[in-house]
């Protein structure tokens, strides 16, 4: 006796591939080509609202000062938090480091501690990031860096890692083509 696999829920037999071509509009799979329609016009809106070029000045991002947290934690840390002395100098040290000697100068980070303990936790370090508002200053080549290291950073990102990766395959295709005995 031949035993046949029961096709899993959710998967397409050969069956509903003839049928899935011969259906009409309005039938209820409709909804999925809209779906996936919608989801396309969303990814170019995307692209319409990336500047042209990688920004010169960008926000640094809360994981960043997540990871900050986490190493002052593990070296002077104790109950979820680290000691006032030791925030305060942290961050007056990274606002020097983006040249936010303002910010720096007038940075108090007792305002923090709002329950007194001589300690501040996460929410204190997310609460610094929303009011600061820190952000790098890039100069040129690493801009360039940027637009090929992270290409939804800008229009030109996108454009440029298009464009590499129609190359590669390409070059994929052309070595295949390469190999085939009436190409020789």
């Amino acid at each position: 006796t031949v035993k046949r696999n029961n096709p899993k829920p959710g998967s397409r037999s050969s069956g509903d591939l003839q049928t899935s071509r011969s259906r009409k509009p309005g039938d209820k799979h409709d909804g999925r080509n809209a779906s996936v329609i919608a989801q396309y016009w969303k990814s170019l809106q995307h692209l319409r609202s990336l500047p042209w070029f990688t920004p010169s000045v960008v926000p640094i991002d809360l994981f960043f000062f997540r990871r900050i947290f986490s190493r002052l934690y593990s070296q002077h840390g104790d109950q979820g938090e680290v000691p006032v002395s030791v925030f305060q100098r942290s961050v007056v040290r990274l606002f020097r480091l983006m040249k936010m000697d303002r910010q720096a100068d007038d940075f108090s980070a007792d305002e923090y501690d709002v329950d007194g303990s001589g300690a501040v936790g996460w929410y204190e370090f997310v609460t610094v990031w929303r009011k600061a508002d820190v952000s790098v200053k890039l100069s040129l080549p690493e801009r360039f860096f940027v637009l090929m290291e992270e290409p939804t950073s800008s229009f030109a990102g996108v454009v440029v890692s298009a464009a590499l990766n129609f190359l590669i395959f390409g070059s994929c295709v052309g070595f295949m083509i390469g190999t085939m005995p009436d190409m020789k």
